[in-house]
């Protein structure tokens, strides 16, 4: 299945319906996909003082709750997306 989506893109890609840019904006989407997964997964708070608000920017909310053994990890993720997205 993987493979014909990749011919798909590919022939599309040639005849000029497909750009770079349309390529890097789906990547981008699925990064995002998954950091918002990975975020929901770190948000595993059982007392108050499990968690930490980290400020994690655009798309991903303003302070987003994690846990704090989680929270360093989530941020530099979120970072280095921003960098090469953003």
């Amino acid at each position: 299945m993987q493979a014909i989506k990749l011919l798909i893109i590919s022939a599309m890609f040639l005849s000029g319906r497909v750009t770079a840019q349309d390529c890097d904006i789906e990547d981008q989407k699925k990064s995002e996909r998954e950091i918002f997964r990975l975020i929901e997964q770190a948000n595993y708070c059982e007392v108050d003082a499990d968690c930490k608000h980290i400020d994690v920017t655009c798309p991903f909310g303003c302070l987003t709750a994690v846990n704090k053994n989680e929270a360093e990890k989530i941020k530099m993720i979120t970072e280095k997306h921003l960098k090469k997205y953003i």
